[in-house]
Parts: structure tokens; sequence; C-alpha cells
């Protein structure tokens, strides 16, 4: 019976691990999958804002959101 348990814990335990190990992997894919576009909305931000880029977001539309910095601010 101990035998038994201890074979059902170690399978549980090794489903899980196996599980949560795909998951990160797949979020991680997910997050690359994201990059090349940011880079290319990145890019428009900084011609449009001449290089000087303070923040930069993506809104629920994908379409790139720039804040440029002022050019006579320190």
């Amino acid at each position: 019976m101990e035998f038994l348990k201890n074979l059902i814990t170690k399978k549980f335990g090794w489903i899980v691990f196996i599980f949560v190990f795909l998951a990160f992997i797949f979020i991680n894919i997910m997050q690359d999958l994201d990059r090349p576009l940011k880079a290319k909305y990145m890019d428009q931000c900084k011609k449009m804002c001449d290089k000087r880029v303070e923040k930069f977001s993506i809104d629920e539309k994908d379409n790139p959101v720039c804040v440029c910095k002022d050019p006579f601010m320190k």
C-alpha cells in the first residue's frame, strides 16, 4: 500500500512539473512573437520623435502610442 501511495505521488509530481514547464515555454514563445512588432513600432516612434522617445506602448488595437521628449527640456 505504501509503495502504491509513493508511486501515485511521484507520478502526479512529474505530471505537474511537466505541465508547469510546458506552460513556461508556451508563455515565452508567445512573448517572443510580439518582439518584431514592438521593434517595428519603436523604430516608427524614433523617426517621429527624432530619436527622443520618452514613453512607448501599444494600445488595444495594436497601434503604437509614442510620447516624445521635449527637445528644450533637459
